[in-house]
């Protein structure tokens, strides 16, 4: 997952990189005010935001293709409920690891106790007591039978769901360009400004100051 997550951020940063290019090349083309960076940015904003509130999230045919999803995600959730037998794999792996050895080997000795139903204390008792009871309520809860039944409730939230997906995804990339569209025309600035006065602008004089308001 920490892979993915890796590889999905250098992927939207190289994306992001190449939008910013495209919108500064445009704004230079455009010839807008440097300052004009914030308006761009709130304007866009609104566009993305109106844009994604008129969609028409109601259409069938989506509701239709994310139900077949779900039915097909739902069955591969109740045959394969996370208990302890997950812990237990987690823990094996965690021994190849120094830093987190001591403690997988803790937790095996846990659950081989808890599965040989031989309680330390009065925790693993109530664990060992529970655990039937949790997995038997989570696969009701996350059974067809159950989290498919009501169909208004299930359109709605599909169609609560597609909205606020594409309002995550537009927005993380598009909070990227900002920040590095921003930090593009700061820097560009900065180095525009220096040429003009001969120097960084930290080291502006104030007689250099008075020179140029007197020409």
């Amino acid at each position: 997952m920490n892979n993915f997550v890796a590889e999905a951020d250098k992927k939207r940063r190289e994306l992001a990189e190449k939008l910013t290019l495209e919108v500064l090349t445009s704004m230079l083309e455009e010839n807008v005010c440097y300052f004009d960076a914030h308006y761009i940015h709130s304007r866009t904003q609104e566009i993305i935001e109106k844009t994604i509130a008129k969609l028409k999230f109601k259409s069938e045919a989506i509701r239709e293709a994310r139900k077949a999803f779900l039915d097909v995600l739902v069955d591969g959730a109740t045959k394969e409920l996370y208990g302890w037998q997950d812990d237990y794999k987690l823990a094996k792996a965690n021994l190849k690891d120094k830093s987190k050895k001591k403690e997988a080997i803790e937790v095996l000795k846990k659950i081989d106790r808890l599965r040989g139903k031989l309680p330390e204390d009065k925790t693993e008792e109530r664990d060992i007591a529970c655990e039937p009871v949790c997995q038997s309520l989570a696969a009701k809860i996350l059974s067809k039978d159950t989290i498919l039944s009501d169909q208004d409730f299930l359109n709605g939230a599909i169609d609560e769901d597609n909205k606020t997906l594409l309002d995550v995804l537009s927005r993380l990339l598009f909070d990227q360009i900002l920040d590095q569209m921003v930090t593009s025309l700061d820097s560009s600035y900065k180095r525009a400004n220096a040429k003009v006065w001969g120097c960084e602008r930290n080291e502006v004089r104030m007689k250099q100051i008075d020179d140029r308001l007197k020409e």
